[in-house]
């Protein structure tokens, strides 16, 4: 399960970190703003960027499905 924890400006910060990988992902207070994420394998991959939450970001579930197993 993630902790959740207040982010800057009022956001939400939900933070996944196990061994092998990290994902880091800031729900923004005002639904007009995007998300943002950042995640890491502590190896060879790594991934940030920022979305719409109420749509799917397949690059983020891609990179969640490859290197969250």
């Amino acid at each position: 399960a993630p902790r959740i924890l207040p982010g800057p400006d009022g956001s939400i910060d939900l933070h996944w970190k196990r061994h092998g990988h990290e994902l880091l992902v800031n729900i923004p207070a005002s639904s007009e703003q995007l998300a943002s994420f950042y995640g890491d394998d502590f190896g060879s991959a790594q991934i940030k960027g920022t979305f719409d939450v109420g749509t799917y970001n397949l690059g983020l579930l891609g990179w969640l499905t490859e290197h969250c197993k």
